[in-house]
């Protein structure tokens, strides 16, 4: 979901036993979809990713929920992801 995260993906956020990161900056509606559609479950950390309007800009979170990811590993996975994945299209 776009927009306002919902209950559930709050809750889901906040049970999460591994890592989690806001990614710096606001984006479009547009990016912010497209970024969540194509990193959400990728890798072995299997992203979880939750956008969320703020005055008609989007945040981005990511979360893994392997235990003992630190905060840098998930950063770190998550670009090298997104590079990978950039360059792929």
């Amino acid at each position: 979901m776009v927009g306002k995260a919902t209950h559930e993906e709050v809750t889901k956020m906040k049970n999460i036993n591994g890592a989690i990161f806001s990614v710096n900056g606001y984006y479009s509606k547009e990016v912010a979809e497209n970024i969540k559609k194509k990193m959400t479950g990728k890798t072995y950390l299997n992203f979880e990713i939750v956008v969320s309007g703020i005055a008609g800009n989007y945040c981005i979170s990511v979360a893994t929920k392997s235990k003992g990811t630190s905060v840098k590993e998930l950063k770190d996975m998550f670009y090298f992801a997104l590079i990978q994945e950039l360059g792929n299209n």
